[in-house]
């Protein structure tokens, strides 16, 4: 449960077509989901209905985080630009997660107990045009992850096989269209509204361990990273003015492969 330290959260993720708003205080998540190809010209409106609707002031918000990427870059400098902007009116933190993080650490939280070493979790996200982006962790016992390779784009016509490791987590929304590989937590909600008539959804955090994975959205995922970071004492913040998408140039792609393929090399000889 998130601790006192974490006060209010506000979480941002517009990476896709559904634009994702969550909000944290006294011990409630309130989460809202809309379907929007323009998510510039609804985002703000989104955030002032999700604050009356769960009447908090959102002069009180003392953290904000965003999705930083990788993904479709239209959507990923909408979100980039609201929260840098936000930030930098309020004098706010910013908890700026990459895409491929907040997907291994939801994985990790619906698959294996959060307090034990884990294996190397591995993530793929459509990058297009025949490639995905890539992304590997390592998770400890403290629930931290380090990273074994940074985001980098593969094409998938090279992409080495990786579904026989036998100690490798698979997630992500591009694994089942790559592999078939049932994804242990889904990218995006079951459902969600249009954006003129979005529905606010609320979690209560005592009892957040029963939360059905198919209800949280990366937004949401968000906060309960930022509240993991804050217990293990390892949140790293940002002022606006360092906020930055994180782009993965696609001149990077052989770095990917290779290291794809030391992930499965290395998983084989534990």
């Amino acid at each position: 449960m998130p601790s006192k330290a974490l006060k209010t959260l506000l979480s941002i993720d517009t990476l896709d077509t559904t634009l994702q708003v969550s909000l944290y205080h006294n011990g409630v998540i309130y989460q809202r989901v809309a379907q929007s190809k323009k998510h510039a010209n609804h985002i703000t409106s989104l955030v002032s209905e999700l604050c009356d609707e769960s009447a908090i002031d959102p002069s009180s918000i003392s953290y904000l985080a965003v999705n930083s990427g990788p993904g479709p870059f239209t959507g990923l400098r909408v979100g980039i630009a609201y929260v840098r902007a936000l930030a930098h009116a309020r004098s706010l933190p910013v908890v700026a997660l990459t895409h491929s993080a907040i997907l291994a650490y939801a994985c990790v939280r619906f698959t294996a107990h959060p307090a034990s070493p884990g294996p190397v979790i591995a993530t793929l996200i459509d990058a297009r045009l025949g490639q995905a982006y890539y992304a590997s962790y390592r998770q400890h016992a403290t629930g931290l992850m380090t990273p074994l390779s940074e985001d980098c784009i593969v094409d998938l016509a090279s992409f080495p096989a990786v579904e026989s490791a036998s100690n490798m987590m698979k997630t992500g929304p591009f694994w089942g269209t790559y592999q078939h590989v049932p994804e242990p937590w889904r990218d995006v909600p079951t459902q969600s509204s249009p954006v003129d008539n979005p529905c606010t959804e609320t979690i209560s955090l005592p009892f957040s361990d029963f939360l059905n994975h198919h209800a949280m959205t990366r937004a949401t995922a968000m906060i309960f990273i930022t509240e993991l970071f804050l217990q293990r004492q390892a949140l790293v913040t940002l002022h606006a003015k360092d906020l930055r998408p994180n782009y993965v140039r696609h001149d990077v792609a052989k770095k990917s492969a290779d290291q794809a393929k030391r992930d499965q090399r290395n998983d084989h000889e534990k």
